[in-house]
């Protein structure tokens, strides 16, 4: 649920107000500027991100305009997607060189006066390793690092490295493991969907993070398998004995780039490779689905995954820095 904004004047040249239907382009492509090592969003896949929230969470999205031309975007939004009450994220991105003027100031302000509004007892947010600046404005706003670190990977596919994953895939075979995708599966079976959000939920909880990933089974059905570049044929489950064991996701970027969007095995089955089969299997559809790279995150208290992902040759990128504070 996006709130009405009412404009205001930063300066004679500076507005800040909410965002427009219009204003897609010019954010997406300030996000971009500011993160130039990343996927490239199209303006259709912002809007569409936008639809998928969840119907009645609280968004807040501003823009400032210097003489009518968006010179930076800020976002609040209440974080539906964890256990805990009281949580909102806020983001703002400047262009470099309209920093240091004020302009991301007056976007912070407004955006912690909405969180306080909607209810927010906490703001998270995150921050690039490459970017100083953003850790400075940060830390003086009284963020501090929650000790969680999402360490940042990009894999050229066609360079991915094959490690024998034929013999692996084999070997789980005789073990009764086999890999589906959602559509195989049936995208509209509720009692497939049940299970598959069972999966995901519980593996969630052995994941790093400074608050649990949890989301209600419409929430996720409707919301998180709905959002831009998440389709059936791009979702892929481990079964043992008809039985889901393990679950991961390419979520589509742009023209030529994907992400890895989650991964979970239950507990009984890990160590035996299925995560790797899993991962393996995305790459596999990546590479026959138009995809150049794919991106994914790891928190630095997982390095289990993130040797996974070194073996397969993905390269580092700077990391997502999160910080929190109180209200």
């Amino acid at each position: 649920m996006t709130q009405p904004v009412p404009e205001t004047r930063l300066s004679s040249s500076v507005t800040i107000r909410g965002e427009r239907p219009g204003d897609g382009a010019p954010i997406v492509h300030i996000w971009y500027v500011c993160n130039p090592d990343l996927s490239r969003t199209t303006v259709e896949e912002y809007h569409g991100f936008v639809a998928s929230m969840p119907k009645g969470n609280p968004l807040y999205r501003l823009v400032a305009e210097r003489d009518g031309r968006v010179v930076a975007v800020g976002r609040a939004i209440q974080k539906f997607w964890v256990a805990s009450p009281g949580s909102a994220d806020v983001s703002i991105n400047v262009r470099p060189e309209q920093r240091g003027q004020g302009i991301g100031s007056a976007l912070y302000n407004r955006l912690e006066d909405a969180a306080r509004d909607f209810g927010a007892e906490r703001l998270f947010t995150e921050v690039r390793e490459n970017q100083p600046d953003g850790l400075r404005f940060a830390r003086k706003r009284g963020f501090e690092p929650t000790d969680h670190v999402s360490r940042l990977s990009r894999l050229e596919v066609s360079a991915a490295r094959d490690e024998s994953y034929d013999v692996l895939e084999e070997r789980l075979r005789e073990q009764g493991v086999t890999v589906k995708s959602l559509a195989q599966l049936g995208p509209d079976d509720i009692d497939v969907l049940r299970e598959w959000h069972r999966v995901d939920m519980e593996t969630a909880q052995d994941e790093p993070a400074a608050e649990a990933y949890d989301v209600s089974f419409e929430v996720w059905r409707d919301s998180i398998m709905k959002q831009p570049g998440v389709s059936p044929d791009s979702a892929f489950a481990a079964l043992l004995g008809g039985r889901i064991i393990g679950v991961t996701k390419v979520q589509r970027a742009g023209e030529d780039a994907g992400w890895h969007a989650g991964m979970g095995v239950r507990r009984d089955f890990r160590g035996r490779g299925v995560a790797r089969l899993l991962k393996w299997r995305s790459i596999q559809w990546a590479r026959s689905n138009g995809i150049r790279y794919l991106y994914t995150g790891n928190d630095k208290h997982n390095p289990r995954m993130y040797s996974i992902n070194e073996r397969l040759g993905y390269v580092p990128l700077p990391g997502m820095v999160e910080l929190v504070r109180s209200l």
